[in-house]
């Protein structure tokens, strides 16, 4: 914050005390402070505006006056995620809040909701977030009656045709996703007569060609996500003729080479997602002619080296994700000759160490995704040289504790997965140098207590992925100490209930996975202490009827 919002507030207390005599024990304290308004609620307003995080504003902004208490009731249009489990006792206290009209913006977390009737009457939401709660149709028509929305997020929530013409009367949305639900080519049709939108995310809703076709008719469209479906070759036709689409995801629908070479005369794309569509050399021919294209995923495909020759002349490509496309050196060599790159996801491929050298010319790299690639010590020192990345991930390949000292040399790097190799305790010594890592997954590589001391002292991470390892009670000490951690997987380890008694003093933990463990009631008691947890995975352990009982009564989501 600004030096002009760095104000003291002074206060003017008049006190006045009133005794009774006759009952020394009652006193009856009555204190009036008077403010003293330093600015106009303009400018208040101004002050807050400056301020993104809608929880700070309300647990710290209203406390400073009357003044700014009434301004943010007022004016402001919070943005709210709501992560712990919604009961009925939280949606009646929510209901009264003086804060509820002030909220433009609400997302819930997944499993947080019993009853979506309580979120209709929040008239002045204009965006909603309701993914993953399970609300099925009778839900979605409390939703419909929001008429003030312009966008809504209600994927995978059991919702059939009934909830798509609930939704379809939901005539002011600008942007829709409705995915991962069982709409059909019925419930398509009913989405294709909401003229207004211009953002659909339709995938995973069982669209044969008819859906495709209503779809295609939505001419105002300009992004659009059918991936997931069953459109195949007729469906790729029609959806190619949406001539004013830039964004466009049509993976997974076994389009083939023919139905690439349709996709490929959409001249105003920008973004494409052509993954898994049984795609190979000549429909990366087709792709490569779409010159117009910034960013390209055409992962899971059967494109080989020779496919990869065309799609490396594609100049103007700064994103690319060519995984699991049977690339081995050759393929490597042709991509690294793509020096407008600054993202790249080439990893479920075979290009070795010699192809890592290749590909560790590509200096405009920020982030590079090289797992599973067959890569060994050798390989690491190359991309170890590439100074300028800031997210590597490099797990399931052939490191050992020689190919940890290369990349503990990547000083810039604030991303790092390296699971799934074998680095051992002596390798994780080297990694637990790299000071400038906020996030590390180093799951499946052999460490056990000795490494997890070794880990503990990276005192900047705030995520930390340290699943299948070898720890046991003694390491989870240590790893208890990263009082900075807000998130935490350390599943399928050798934790008990004495181990689950040390992270239950690390009480700035928000997401908790300790699944796979020797966790009984005892280690539920203590996990139980951990208010803050929003999230909470704490399967497959040895837990009786008390520590079900127990968890049952916690008010946060479980997996």
């Amino acid at each position: 914050m600004s030096k002009r919002n760095r104000h003291n507030f002074p206060l003017i207390p008049e006190k006045e005390i009133f005794n009774n005599n006759t009952q020394a024990k009652k006193k009856k304290l009555v204190l009036h402070e008077q403010r003293e308004e330093i600015f106009s609620d303009d400018i208040c307003f101004e002050i807050i505006s400056m301020i993104d995080d809608s929880w700070f504003i309300l647990n710290n902004c209203t406390l400073i006056s009357k003044q700014f208490f009434n301004v943010i009731r007022e004016r402001s249009k919070l943005v709210i995620q709501f992560k712990k489990k919604f009961t009925e006792k939280r949606i009646e206290l929510f209901m009264k809040s003086q804060f509820m009209n002030s909220i433009a913006n609400v997302k819930f977390s997944v499993y947080s909701l019993d009853n979506a009737k309580f979120i209709s009457e929040m008239k002045q939401l204009t965006s909603l977030g309701i993914a993953e709660n399970r609300i099925g149709d009778e839900g979605v028509k409390f939703i419909s009656e929001m008429k003030q929305l312009t966008l809504l997020d209600i994927c995978c929530n059991e919702i059939g045709v009934e909830g798509a013409t609930s939704i379809s009367e939901m005539k002011q949305l600008t942007s829709l996703n409705i995915s991962g639900n069982r709409i059909g080519d019925e419930g398509a049709k009913l989405i294709s007569e909401m003229k207004q939108l211009t953002l659909l995310n339709i995938a995973d809703n069982r669209i044969c060609v008819e859906g495709a076709k209503s779809i295609s008719e939505m001419k105002q469209l300009t992004s659009l996500s059918i991936s997931d479906n069953e459109i195949g070759v007729v469906g790729a036709k029609l959806i190619s003729e949406m001539n004013q689409l830039t964004l466009l995801n049509i993976s997974n629908n076994e389009i083939g080479d023919e139905g690439a070479k349709f996709i490929s005369e959409m001249k105003q794309l920008i973004s494409l997602d052509i993954s898994n569509n049984l795609i190979d050399i000549e429909g990366a021919k087709s792709i490569s002619e779409m010159k117009q294209l910034t960013s390209l995923e055409i992962y899971y495909n059967e494109i080989g080296d020779e496919g990869v020759k065309f799609i490396s002349k594609m100049e103007q490509l700064t994103s690319l994700d060519i995984s699991g496309n049977q690339i081995g050196v050759g393929g490597a060599k042709s991509i690294s000759e793509m020096k407008q790159l600054t993202f790249l996801q080439i990893f479920s491929n075979r290009i070795g160490d010699e192809g890592a050298n290749s590909i560790s010319e590509m200096k405009q790299l920020t982030s590079l995704n090289i797992y599973y690639n067959q890569i060994g010590d050798e390989g690491v020192k190359f991309i170890s040289e590439m100074e300028q990345l800031t997210s590597l991930d490099i797990g399931g390949n052939q490191i050992g504790v020689g190919g940890a000292k290369s990349i503990s040399e990547m000083k810039q790097l604030t991303f790092l997965q390296i699971f799934s190799n074998r680095i051992g305790d002596e390798g994780v010594k080297f990694i637990s140098e790299m000071k400038q890592l906020t996030s590390l997954n180093i799951s499946g590589n052999r460490i056990g207590d000795e490494g997890a001391k070794s880990i503990s002292e990276m005192k900047q991470l705030t995520l930390l992925y340290i699943s299948s390892n070898e720890i046991g009670d003694e390491g989870v000490k240590f790893i208890s100490e990263m009082k900075q951690l807000t998130l935490l997987q350390i599943y399928s380890n050798r934790i008990g209930d004495e181990g689950v008694k040390s992270i239950s003093e690390m009480k700035q933990l928000t997401s908790l996975n300790i699944s796979g463990n020797r966790i009984g009631d005892e280690g539920v008691k203590s996990i139980s202490e951990m208010k803050q947890l929003t999230s909470l995975n704490i399967s497959n352990n040895r837990i009786g009827d008390e520590g079900v009982k127990l968890l049952t009564s916690l008010n946060i989501v479980l997996f």
